[in-house]
């Protein structure tokens, strides 16, 4: 009886702790009548380990997607949870870019797409960080399966080093 209690305790803490950190990394929800579609939550870690799970519930989604994670990275303390986004039948992007890993959601596949090449350009462009080309780990479709495998070798254009809107001004 006193392991089933603590059984439960931890269960609700940790669906606590889940909703708390989906707050922090945010969602994509889609609109309409998708509110009674199933949830999808993709994580990616710092190692570029991955897991996807699809749900009703949006926790059990989340710990299903951190669970396959962590299986994938065979590493303890792999981040698998770092980055984690849920969204119903919408797109989910994972890609890693050098050491970068991040994800991007988008109603469409177009829209997820131009979300990841924003953060490419704010990785180079404002948090300064040096990468190298940005490949997609994987894409997960609206209805929270893997999307073709040609997609997952796709490999981002790297954005070219700028000058700077003010060198420019300068050189006139």
């Amino acid at each position: 009886m006193m392991k089933s209690t603590l059984t439960s305790i931890l269960a609700s803490t940790a669906a606590v702790a889940l909703t708390s950190l989906t707050a922090i990394t945010g969602d994509a929800h889609a609109s309409g009548d998708d509110w009674d579609k199933d949830w999808t939550a993709l994580t990616v870690s710092h190692t570029g380990s991955w897991g996807t799970h699809t749900s009703p519930s949006r926790v059990e989604a989340m710990i299903g997607a951190m669970t396959q994670c962590r299986e994938k990275a065979a590493v303890a303390g792999s981040g698998c949870g770092a980055h984690i986004t849920t969204v119903r039948s919408a797109w989910s992007l994972a890609y890693a870019c050098g050491s970068e890993t991040f994800i991007s959601t988008g109603s469409t596949y177009a829209e997820a797409n131009a979300a990841a090449i924003h953060r490419e350009i704010e990785l180079v462009q404002i948090e300064r960080i040096a990468i190298a080309s940005c490949r997609r780990l994987v894409a997960i479709g609206p209805d929270g399966q893997l999307a073709s495998s040609n997609m997952l070798s796709e490999i981002m254009p790297v954005i070219p080093e700028h000058t700077g809107a003010a060198d420019t001004a300068s050189k006139r």
